[in-house]
């Protein structure tokens, strides 16, 4: 893709120190990002470690967002795995988009 990025190193680190703490603390901020383009999914990868990808696709239900964020992040996991992006272990973060003039049906 030829288009600008969408979230700026800033905006992506901001995302991860909103991630709640687990039993060893907060995570860490990744030292540098790289924007990857797996079809039509603009995705970032901090340190190998962290995915954040940008869900684009309006669900109309909430049984439909849960399965296509499912389906996106194992599609996104898979090509960044067999292209060496990362490894075993990683921080998945899916960017749901919505219409907020037509929330999928359940959300509120």
């Amino acid at each position: 893709m030829t288009t600008i990025n969408t979230l700026n190193p800033q905006e992506l680190n901001a995302i991860i120190r909103n991630i709640p703490p687990d039993n060893h603390g907060a995570f860490a901020i990744p030292k540098g990002w790289t924007r990857v383009d797996v079809g039509n999914l603009e995705t970032y990868v901090g340190d190998s470690i962290y995915i954040i990808t940008l869900i684009e696709k309006l669900p109309r239900t909430m049984t439909e967002m849960e399965s296509d964020n499912m389906s996106v992040e194992q599609v996104v996991t898979k090509y960044l795995r067999d292209e060496g992006f990362i490894g075993e272990e990683y921080a998945y973060i899916g960017l749901q988009r919505f219409d907020l003039a037509n929330p999928p049906e359940g959300l509120i």
